[in-house]
């Protein structure tokens, strides 16, 4: 039975094979026969695109828009910690702890928003920092 359904998915259309062997997958796991279905189908020697699978297509989209929406949250955060570093250099040379670009930019915009604030008119780099970083680290210039 398992040799005739595997068969008839194999004859099925390119669109159609990714969809019914995602079915047969879930209901096989359900009989417990998922590990057999898997061998009888990698033995037809036939190549199923998981993208191709309707069924997981909201989910692969949904977690491609996450990881999209996190890079750029990323690429924005280490883009103003970087401006908050020039800032600093030019007001307060030879002062900064080392490596603050990268310390900042895992800090949330809210917090880097609130430093580049500061920054501006601060009167020293701990002003500029508050409490979110500290005010010597090992490595930094005096």
């Amino acid at each position: 039975m398992v040799r005739e359904i595997l068969s008839r998915i194999k004859d099925a259309g390119k669109d159609e094979q990714a969809d019914a062997l995602a079915q047969l997958l879930v209901l096989s796991k359900l009989r417990g026969a998922r590990s057999l279905i898997e061998r009888k189908w990698q033995a037809m020697g036939v190549t199923v695109s998981v993208e191709d699978i309707a069924l997981l297509r909201e989910p692969i989209d949904r977690a491609r828009a996450a990881g999209e929406a996190e890079g750029e949250a990323r690429g924005e955060a280490r883009g103003q910690a970087l401006s908050i570093e020039r800032i600093l250099q030019q007001r307060f040379p030879g002062r900064l702890p080392a490596g603050l670009a990268d310390r900042l930019a895992n800090l949330g915009p809210e917090v880097l928003d609130e430093i580049l604030r500061r920054s501006v008119t601060a009167t020293s780099v701990e002003d500029a920092l508050g409490g979110h970083m500290p005010a010597k680290v090992p490595g930094a210039k005096d």
